[in-house]
């Protein structure tokens, strides 16, 4: 991998020509885990749009709360050089976990992943998401224990409810709200990967 600035290179051909930008973020899938940095996702995309310069915001493991993060601290801004382009968050449907204390990812890494909730109109970093639920987390790590329960890749709690599907689009809408205020003639686009499980983003 090349990492420049921080995050993943990509390679483009004519830069001096692309005029406006390609922003991509996401979790392993946008970074381009065990690929070469033209083969990532964001390296193909830029092969079609030859006037967009790509910029690689993907973060292995993670959600939406390393793109809101990215955003909020102007790390985003910091990096793009154009004024005007295109930000796509890659959102595949079990990114519902990585926002919400579900194990067994959460006895593996996502304890630790940031907890975001709602303040006004923005949010307000809580704590790490084992922090903020420590009881859930004694639950897991109780239930973590059965090699049964292991092997049978057991899941809790066992469905994912409204209020976790929200909490993943209150991300999001933060996001793009940032997203949009930081780049004020540019589009934000969510691609959603996951089929019908999705509520209507309307």
């Amino acid at each position: 991998y090349t990492i420049k600035n921080g995050m993943r290179a990509t390679p483009v051909s004519n830069p001096s020509t692309r005029d406006k930008f390609l922003a991509m973020f996401g979790c392993s899938f946008v970074f381009g885990w065990a690929c070469n940095d033209d083969e990532t996702l964001l390296a193909r995309l830029a092969e079609y749009a030859p006037g967009h310069m790509p910029y690689n915001f993907g973060d292995c493991g993670k959600a939406t709360q390393a793109m809101y993060w990215k955003l909020k601290t102007g790390e985003v801004r910091a990096v793009i050089a154009q004024s005007e382009g295109i930000g796509v968050y890659f959102c595949p449907g079990f990114h519902v976990r990585r926002v919400n204390l579900m194990m067994p990812d959460s006895v593996q890494w996502t304890h630790t992943l940031p907890e975001f909730i709602a303040a006004g109109d923005d949010l307000l970093f809580a704590g790490s998401m084992g922090e903020v639920h420590p009881y859930r987390m004694m639950l897991h790590r109780l239930l973590h224990k059965s090699s049964t329960l292991r092997y049978a890749n057991f899941h809790n709690p066992l469905q994912v409810t409204e209020a976790y599907w929200d909490r993943l689009l209150l991300q999001i809408a933060a996001s793009e709200k940032l997203f949009k205020a930081q780049f004020t003639n540019s589009d934000f686009v969510v691609v959603l990967l996951g089929g019908g499980r999705f509520k209507d983003l309307s």
